[in-house]
């Protein structure tokens, strides 16, 4: 196994990916020892990773050094097409190992960045590279053959923001924020989770991290979860949060839902 990823750290250029590097890398022999190897992957249960982007699918990591993440990603045909798309906020380079993808990248209209609109719109066939340097883009497979990619990303270069904006695919309107981690995201699940199971002795923990946390929806997630365990301490409760919380999404939707819980408990009495 050694021997496939033998060369392949040649891709890291500094604190930037080098596409050029990795079609080098990836002769006949390299994308048919991948190709092995991920279907070996799979046999044995390999836990599967996000993308950086918001889609979840089927990558899994076979490179994880001190400056290199190797993925291989399978997109099976015709497989549900994206609605929306966010910046990968990352240097990275993807390959085609097996099949044909259809690659489209998007832009900021001027300088508006609550619109997005297709720039670039490219097939790419086996053995075929391309640079996707903190890009906002798509790969679909329109073939009725699996696609198989390999993505090579700069750990270096990954940003460390907590959230990234996703634009609609369609129309490249600004839709939502996504979270950029997914040790946190599983957090915000875990605690909707908690609050759906009424599990009253996790109010503690979730207090805190209403309160510490650094990602501002988790935190969020946190005061929710805990009112809906606590909602005799509501008021008081979110009092106390507006003292000291900073974010203005958190802190504008606190105070509504103090506005809120206070009118009704005027109409009530």
């Amino acid at each position: 196994m050694e021997e496939i990823f033998k060369g392949i750290d040649t891709v890291i250029d500094g604190e930037g990916t080098n596409a050029e590097a990795l079609k080098s890398y990836l002769n006949q022999d390299i994308s048919r020892s991948l190709s092995l190897r991920f279907i070996q992957s799979i046999s044995e249960n390999h836990d599967f990773v996000p993308q950086f982007n918001i889609h979840v699918s089927t990558r899994t990591i076979l490179v994880n050094n001190e400056n290199l993440y190797l993925e291989l990603e399978l997109l099976e045909p015709n497989h549900d097409k994206k609605i929306f798309v966010s910046n990968n906020n990352c240097s990275q380079a993807v390959g085609v190992l097996k099949g044909t993808a259809n690659l489209k990248i998007f832009d900021h209209v001027s300088d508006n960045t609550n619109e997005l609109t297709l720039s670039e719109n490219k097939t790419l066939n086996a053995t075929d590279t391309v640079s996707l340097d903190n890009s906002y883009y798509i790969i679909e497979n329109p073939s009725q053959t699996p696609l198989l990619l390999l993505f090579a990303t700069n750990k270096k270069s990954i940003s460390r923001g907590s959230s990234v904006p996703a634009y609609r695919v369609d129309s490249g309107k600004f839709s939502h924020f996504v979270s950029s981690r997914l040790a946190s995201s599983r957090l915000e699940t875990m605690l909707s989770i908690m609050a759906d199971m009424g599990y009253k002795d996790c109010s503690d923990i979730v207090k805190k991290l209403a309160s510490t946390h650094d990602d501002y929806f988790v935190r969020w997630e946190s005061i929710r979860t805990y009112l809906r365990l606590n909602s005799d301490v509501a008021v008081p409760y979110l009092t106390d949060i507006l003292k000291t919380e900073t974010h203005p999404h958190v802190r504008n939707a606190a105070q509504k839902s103090l506005e809120l819980i206070k009118g009704n408990l005027a109409n009530v009495s």
